[in-house]
C-alpha cells in the first residue's frame, strides 16, 4: 500500500480508522463503563465473606471496582497461595502479605 497522508497504523485507510474509533466507543459503552464496578463489587463482597469467615488467614480486603486486595498472614503464606492455580494474581513485592486478584474484565467469563 502506498503511504498517504494520513499515515497511520493502517497505512492512511480512513475506513479502517473510522471503524477503530467505532470499536472503541462500543466497548467503552458497553464494557469498560459498567461492567468493572459490577464484576469489582461481586470479587469485593466475596473477599469480604471469605475474610469475615476466615478472619485468621485473610485479613484488609479493600478495592474499587476491578482493582481489589486482600493480605495473608505472612509472605510465606503469599507466596504458597500465588504458586496455586488459582486464576491470574499479582502482588506488589514492597507489600510482602498482599494479593492483588486479576479478575476478566466481562461480566461473562
Amino acid at each position: 500500500m502506498e503511504s498517504s497522508r494520513l499515515n497511520s497504523t493502517w497505512g492512511g485507510n480512513l475506513v479502517d480508522m473510522v471503524r477503530f474509533k467505532y470499536i472503541l466507543e462500543i466497548i467503552e459503552k458497553r464494557i469498560l463503563s459498567a461492567t468493572p464496578g459490577k464484576v469489582g463489587k461481586v470479587l469485593l463482597d466475596e473477599l469480604t465473606g471469605i475474610g469475615d469467615s476466615y478472619p485468621e488467614l485473610i485479613s484488609n480486603v479493600r478495592g474499587r471496582g476491578l482493582m481489589c486486595a486482600f493480605d495473608l498472614p505472612d509472605g510465606d503464606k503469599r507466596d504458597a497461595f500465588l504458586s496455586q492455580d488459582v486464576g491470574e494474581q499479582g502482588h506488589d513485592p514492597a507489600q510482602r502479605r498482599s494479593v492483588h486478584p486479576f479478575p476478566p474484565a466481562s461480566e461473562h467469563q
